[in-house]
């Protein structure tokens, strides 16, 4: 990445009226729409951005060089905005468990994972990590309350690194699975724990259960 870092976000004003921006610095966000938007193929959304990532990533570069060298014109300040998901609607959401071995260890502990089977090393050969999905429906913004379903007394909470994917593939070469990526952020994954069982997972699925970071790091947006 040339210039100066950045990230992504979508907000809304607590008067209403939902936006996707950049976001500068900790505190600065510019409304996409009030961008000159060059070669831009959306200013609507996240999603729209990931669509045609090359092309728009290397405009968002150019738009942020020339607002930054006006010196942030029209910026909003993060804490008079709330804080949506980054990405509202994503198309698939997979979840990898049992992939390094404090995880192992800890579902053992937990009794929540057979306690046969070789131990995990790093290779593929010596562990069977899993991967299960949640609905678009289970995200919540940063700083948003997440309801504990009634009844519910083992709620556990991960924080977690996500990958944002831009391009599709299969079968992808390990040298080349970064081509395929457009950035990064944390996320807060919540479970039931008293509902968790392999192969069954389901208790991860709880509506507005899995927060989302502030923002969305490009890959190549060192901070």
């Amino acid at each position: 990445m040339n210039g100066t870092p950045f990230k992504l976000g979508t907000f809304a004003r607590h008067t209403g009226g939902v936006f996707a921006a950049i976001v500068l610095g900790d505190s600065d966000v510019i409304d996409l729409r009030n961008t000159r938007t060059g070669a831009l193929t959306t200013t609507e959304s996240i999603e729209g951005l990931l669509e045609d990532w090359d092309v728009n990533f290397v405009a968002l570069q150019e738009n942020v060089a020339r607002i930054e060298k006006e010196g942030r014109p029209g910026a909003l300040k993060l804490s008079n905005l709330k804080v949506l998901p980054p990405v509202r609607q994503p198309g698939k959401m997979f979840y990898a468990a049992q992939n390094f071995q404090e995880h192992v260890d800890e579902m053992l502990r937990a009794g929540m994972t057979p306690k046969e089977g070789p131990k995990f090393t790093g290779e593929k050969s010596t562990s069977a990590p899993y991967l299960f999905l949640k609905a678009p429906s289970t995200l919540a913004g940063a700083y948003d309350d997440i309801a504990i379903p009634a009844g519910l007394k083992k709620i556990d909470w991960e924080a977690e690194i996500a990958c944002v994917i831009a391009k599709p593939g299969k079968h992808i070469k390990a040298e080349r699975a970064l081509d395929h990526v457009a950035g990064w952020m944390t996320t807060n994954d919540v479970s039931a724990r008293d509902f968790w069982f392999v192969p069954t997972v389901r208790a991860c699925a709880r509506t507005g259960s899995t927060a989302r970071a502030t923002t969305i790091s490009p890959r190549w947006a060192r901070s």
